[in-house]
């Protein structure tokens, strides 16, 4: 993947986008298939 930096210059992220050092804390999420979600989360993402 492309530095941040190049990808800026390439016009592909906004110079006022969220800073990179932003972290994101608590997440809630809808999911119509209970079962898919896990499965992607878990087995795709590594989450437990």
């Amino acid at each position: 993947m492309a530095r941040l930096e190049d990808r800026m210059t390439a016009g592909l992220l906004r110079k006022d986008a969220v800073d990179p050092e932003t972290r994101i804390g608590h997440v809630h999420l809808k999911v119509s298939d209970l079962s898919r979600a896990l499965d992607f989360y878990c087995d795709v993402l590594g989450f437990s």
